[in-house]
């Protein structure tokens, strides 16, 4: 058990201060964490004597004891955030953990929706607003925080397309999409206004109705990104370059489009390597 020192007496007061600046449940995982840091340095009682090798040998602990790089990162972040404390306090001159590097953590799973769970996620729909967002959360490949803000004088029936003004698209820039038939005769019957009225007030909200969608369906991912994942996949496996679908994603960086992408399995390579033209007749 560690006794009462400089150390002790410093967490102490950062967690009170904690305790006033965010949630009850984050910050008892902020103490948590110290506790779990400082416990395996009881042989130390002053902050300055912490060196930027303590903290990656505590990495190198829990990642022994099969803690996830996500939570070690984390609770990395949190021993960092009580030493920029002490550092504004002017309690301590430097922080040991500023010059550790993140742990690589997995990349998530970039799958996206085929069309039979396309198709399952139409019939999963219980309403007409239900019809709209799957309608065009597949068809647009839009955030859901845009979504959540389009009205109906965005969409141009005559042009088949959707004219979004930049106050609602992250990229700052207005942006035009193109819209298939089958989506605009599901707009044709919303009401003027903002499209989502009375059945979602925020992203959050048309995330949670997309998610219980999917439920329905039976398909086990989440998110409403996963739209705007199959988007993406759907159009580059249908022949569209990528700079095309960074334009349509209103992508600044390809490099983030790029990353929307699901990898093709077996048998969408080998139909793609059966579409190369044939330069020598006769298969020799």
């Amino acid at each position: 058990m560690r006794k009462w020192t400089e150390l002790h007496r410093l967490q102490a007061m950062y967690e009170n201060f904690i305790g006033l600046t965010v949630s009850v449940k984050t910050a008892r995982q902020y103490s948590k964490v110290l506790g779990y840091f400082f416990d395996r340095f009881t042989d130390k009682t002053n902050p300055e004597e912490f060196t930027r090798l303590d903290i990656e040998d505590y990495r190198i602990q829990r990642l022994r004891e099969g803690l996830s790089p996500v939570t070690i990162n984390y609770e990395i972040a949190v021993v960092r955030a009580f030493w920029n404390w002490m550092v504004d306090m002017e309690k301590v001159k430097w922080n040991p953990c500023s010059a550790v590097k993140r742990l690589k953590q997995k990349e998530a799973p970039r799958d996206s929706l085929t069309l039979s769970q396309q198709e399952s996620l139409a019939k999963a729909c219980w309403s007409y607003h239900d019809r709209l967002l799957v309608a065009l959360a597949l068809s647009t490949g839009l955030r859901g925080e845009t979504l959540c803000e389009l009205t109906k004088s965005m969409v141009d029936f005559e042009g088949s397309r959707l004219i979004i003004p930049s106050e609602i698209m992250k990229a700052g820039r207005n942006h035009s999409l193109p819209l298939p038939s089958w989506t605009l005769t599901i707009l044709e019957q919303a009401s003027d206004g903002r499209l989502f009225e009375d059945y979602a007030r925020n992203a959050a909200q048309l995330s949670y109705r997309f998610n219980n969608i999917l439920r329905r369906a039976g398909i086990s991912l989440r998110g409403i990104r996963v739209a705007r994942r199959t988007f993406a996949t759907t159009l580059l496996r249908s022949g569209a370059d990528l700079k095309l679908v960074q334009d349509l994603l209103g992508h600044r960086d390809i490099k983030t489009t790029s990353r929307y992408l699901t990898p093709a399995d077996d048998k969408a390579a080998q139909r793609a390597v059966a579409n190369i033209p044939v330069v020598f007749g006769g298969g020799e």
